[in-house]
């Protein structure tokens, strides 16, 4: 669950209160961690070799990796270290004067919009190579969400 991750790496006393322990998040099946290598008719199959098999599939995995802070590090699993990270992040942003995000993308546009929330009289730049936000193609995004 990603409630609110990017106000979570902006706005101190938010590390937590984003995140869903894995162990609670449902009570009618399981959480597994793995990677799918392959995908079939029906079926994924796990990095282990194990095969999970479905009446409907849905592939939720985002545009490439998670990156940091709208999601933990690349090979962080636990909360203990992925709220630590968080914390990390929070102290970088209350200490910068100058904030650069590149991408105007929903992540690179939703984190410019929690910074300035949280820190109004911060200098933030957005660095985006297109005539207008939300406009990247590829994926594409839906036209009434630009507002064009």
């Amino acid at each position: 669950k990603k409630t609110a991750s990017l106000r979570s790496a902006v706005v101190p006393a938010w590390a937590n209160r984003a995140r869903v322990p894995l162990d609670r998040l449902l009570t009618f099946g399981k959480v597994l961690k793995s990677e799918v290598t392959k995908v079939g008719a029906g079926s994924v199959t796990l990095q282990d070799g194990n095969t999970l098999k479905a009446d409907f599939i849905v592939l939720a995995h985002g545009y490439g990796a998670t990156l940091f802070p709208a999601g933990p590090k690349r090979g962080v699993s636990d909360s203990k270290t992925a709220v630590a990270d968080l914390k990390q992040a929070q102290g970088q942003f209350a200490a910068a004067n100058w904030i650069l995000v590149v991408g105007g993308g929903p992540v690179g546009a939703e984190l410019v919009g929690e910074i300035k929330a949280q820190y109004p009289d911060k200098t933030v730049y957005l660095v985006y190579a297109r005539e207008a936000l939300l406009t990247n193609p590829t994926p594409p995004i839906n036209p009434a969400a630009t507002g064009l």
